[in-house]
């Protein structure tokens, strides 16, 4: 991770380190600092930290632990039966193989 041009070695990090939590938490820093400047602020937050299980905090991975157990492409066809039966999506939609 880099800072304002500084490096900061991951042996430097909290045990607790997320990017995720870390990225929001600086930007709602820079919000409150400047919110009574009166001067614009424009803010992009582009979130990079991957998607695997194994890298989110121990309350959600527990939260979710066996919920993929039956397989994506059987959680996927569940998520699109259930936008057809709320009509989110037309009953005819086929989804891509």
């Amino acid at each position: 991770y880099t800072e304002d041009g500084q490096t900061i070695p991951i042996s430097a990090l909290p045990d607790d380190f997320f990017s995720t939590n870390y990225f929001t938490d600086k930007l709602l820093s820079y919000l409150d600092s400047g919110k009574n400047s009166g001067k614009p602020f424009f803010a992009y937050a582009a979130y990079t930290a991957p998607h695997w299980p194994i890298q989110a905090p121990a309350e959600y991975r527990e939260k979710y632990r066996g919920v993929y157990d039956v397989g994506y492409d059987s959680i996927r066809n569940a998520r699109i039966a259930r936008q057809k039966q709320l009509g989110i999506i037309p009953t005819n939609f086929d989804a891509a193989e």
